[in-house]
């Protein structure tokens, strides 16, 4: 038995699902992008493909990346210098660039999800969200530090000034204690000559501390890149790694509404229910006459509607006429079955009152 179901009974609710992975440099390997000068046609091999990788790489993400039409991935919408030291996106002349296979990404990397530690550097970095890789060694310029107040006043990376009150500093061991903050601050440093001042972690809940931006994490292309500080102190920094981050999927739940009316699925397929047997002979005969008021001789078994009342109330099977539903299949338009509905309890079709099924299942 079979019924067409209005497309109006069919919901369709994406949501997104997440799953963690973790690489080292043993599993993804990073690929050096280089801008070489001269001509093309005295680079090796290898020089070319360094070559064409930088410009690849400023072409898709570096060349102007506020401009939605000719840049791709997220991007803090804030007033900025172009490609500066202080910007968002910044291409020198060199990046390493980690391409993960979209097998682990699937739809796109999740935003704030990215943990990216290199050995090598000591240097625990984290994405803001916005496709910034944020790194937790900070480096200030110092203008005062007074002991007695437990304040220290500096300059960040893009000359805010700014000042943080400390409870207590530690030269020896290096460990620094900010006040209000949870994250443990260590390899303090205050080098007075040079009027720097460095510590690792990361400060919470100061958005006028511009915080050091290392390189970028393009979500959707499963991209991240170390631009900044390729000659000097990230020189090896995806030599020894690790990375953990979130995966994207879209899964669709499917809800289908099924109404069965009172004048729908209430006679049973049980071929006891249409065929009458003669006792005594063993003779059968097929008839759908028993819908009808029709009488036979008391030799035949034949159930009817006229005794619905009586016998529904004596029936535990459901076998006379009104069935039990326990299972229900759904077609698609080639009447191809593309799904099977288990009941957890048989449901009884009586010709009283309709039933209502809500089906459920993920695509």
């Amino acid at each position: 038995m079979l019924k067409q179901i209005p497309k109006s009974d069919i919901n369709l609710r994406p949501f997104k699902v997440y799953k963690t992975f973790e690489f080292t440099q043993n599993a993804i390997t990073a690929s050096l992008a280089y801008q070489h000068t001269g001509s093309i046609d005295t680079l090796t091999e290898s020089e070319l493909e360094e070559h064409g990788l930088y410009h690849q790489l400023y072409s898709m993400y570096y060349r102007d990346p506020h401009n939605p039409f000719t840049s791709y991935g997220d991007i803090l919408p804030i007033s900025e210098s172009f490609n500066s030291i202080t910007s968002q996106r910044y291409l020198d002349g060199a990046a390493y660039v980690l391409p993960i296979k979209q097998k682990y990404y699937g739809e796109g990397i999740k935003p704030g999800s990215v943990i990216l530690n290199s050995n090598v550097t000591a240097d625990i970095s984290v994405d803001d969200t916005y496709g910034n890789l944020i790194s937790d060694t900070n480096v200030f310029t110092l203008i005062s530090l007074n002991i007695e107040s437990g304040i220290f006043t500096f300059v960040d990376i893009q000359g805010n000034q700014n000042s943080l009150t400390f409870t207590s500093i530690n030269m020896d061991d290096g460990i620094l204690v900010i006040q209000g903050q949870t994250n443990n601050f260590i390899n303090f440093t205050a080098n007075i000559t040079d009027d720097l001042i460095s510590f690792i972690g990361i400060i919470e809940g100061n958005a006028s501390i511009a915080r050091n931006t290392i390189g970028n994490v393009f979500y959707s292309h499963g991209i991240i890149t170390i631009t900044k500080g390729i000659d000097t102190y990230n020189a090896n920094y995806f030599d020894n790694y690790d990375l953990q981050y979130k995966s994207t999927n879209t899964i669709y739940e499917n809800e289908v509404l099924l109404i069965v009316g009172e004048d729908e699925f209430n006679v049973s397929t049980n071929p006891t229910a249409t065929i009458a047997t003669n006792v005594i002979t063993g003779s059968i005969s097929t008839t759908f006459e028993g819908i009808k008021k029709t009488t036979y001789s008391d030799n035949y078994q034949l159930p009817s509607f006229n005794t619905y009342e009586y016998s529904s109330s004596v029936d535990p099977t459901g076998s006379f006429i009104a069935p039990y539903i326990t299972t229900i299949g759904l077609y698609d338009d080639n009447m191809d079955m593309v799904a099977v509905a288990k009941l957890a309890t048989p449901i009884k079709s009586t010709p009283d009152l309709p039933v209502n099924f809500l089906i459920r299942f993920d695509t």
